[in-house]
């Protein structure tokens, strides 16, 4: 039952990351055709918080597969998430 849980967590992960994708593709569509000139800082914090996101998911697969189901998840392993997660909100 919890493995199936997990399993069901990891495919609604993947699958709203690769949403994410999608609308990051699309602001970055948005943002580099427009005629009128752009300023510098909408483009660069775009990328900077899909790359945030895009460790912060990563992270958390290594997580679940790397530690969680092999019963060796630290403290200080979760810490670093928990800084990712409150940078990227």
């Amino acid at each position: 039952m919890v493995r199936t849980a997990i399993w069901l967590v990891n495919v609604l992960l993947i699958l709203l990351s690769g949403l994410y994708t999608v609308l990051f593709s699309i602001c970055a569509y948005v943002l580099l055709r427009r005629r009128r000139k752009i300023h510098w800082i909408l483009p660069f914090f775009a990328v900077a918080m899909y790359a945030l996101a895009t460790a912060d998911m990563a992270y958390t697969l290594w997580l679940l597969f790397g530690k969680l189901l092999k019963l060796d998840l630290s403290y200080q392993a979760l810490r670093w998430k928990f800084w990712m997660y409150v940078t990227n909100k």
